[in-house]
């Protein structure tokens, strides 16, 4: 085995040592990590900001906080939950908890991410209510296009302690867009409406 295989293979003991003791905190950071990086992907790439006097390092910090704090312990409690409740079949169990998962939690963490988020940045109530009017349903939609289909695997094949860490691999992706999504100005917006008609 190579150095580095050897360095991922205790990295990831490690990452097993801590789930198992401390599950929540534990993916509550990861969660936080990973929610970070989606920024900073976000900001490098679709952004296009090349330097790190453009990078917002408050905003990156935001994400952080918000999967440390919010995202990672409430997708812990909520997987934790279904696990209890759902009972049935491998796959008639996948399907009843994918089902409740994108009708009960997604639109829910959504509204609360953009709100929370827009709180964060000291964004009046005003102009947080007009980002959810404007962004929530192309976000609802655009989850809906990705997320039933990993979520059906995720319930179907993961034990529930790697559930969480599943997700975040996904949310990678999934947050470098939705940190554009949400981090885009309401004026920038206009703008682009403007340029368009």
């Amino acid at each position: 085995m190579t150095g580095f295989a050897l360095g991922v293979q205790r990295v990831w003991q490690r990452y097993l040592y801590h789930l198992d003791r401390r599950p929540l905190y534990t993916q509550a950071l990861n969660t936080g990590i990973i929610m970070a990086a989606g920024d900073a992907i976000s900001q490098f790439f679709a952004e296009e900001r090349r330097s790190l006097r453009d990078f917002d390092f408050r905003r990156t910090l935001r994400f952080a906080f918000v999967g440390c704090v919010i995202a990672g312990p409430a997708m812990t409690v909520w997987y934790r939950a279904l696990d209890r409740r759902i009972v049935g079949s491998k796959t008639s169990m996948a399907v009843r908890k994918t089902l409740l998962d994108q009708v009960l939690f997604l639109p829910v963490y959504l509204i609360g991410f953009v709100g929370i988020m827009g709180v964060l940045r000291r964004d009046k109530i005003k102009v947080i209510g007009e980002k959810l009017a404007r962004d929530f349903k192309p976000l609802l939609l655009t989850s809906y296009s990705i997320w039933p289909a990993v979520q059906v695997v995720n319930f179907y094949l993961l034990p529930l302690r790697h559930r969480v860490l599943a997700i975040n691999v996904v949310c990678l992706f999934w947050n470098a867009y939705v940190a554009w999504k949400s981090e885009e100005s309401l004026s920038e917006k206009d703008g682009e409406l403007d340029a368009i008609e």
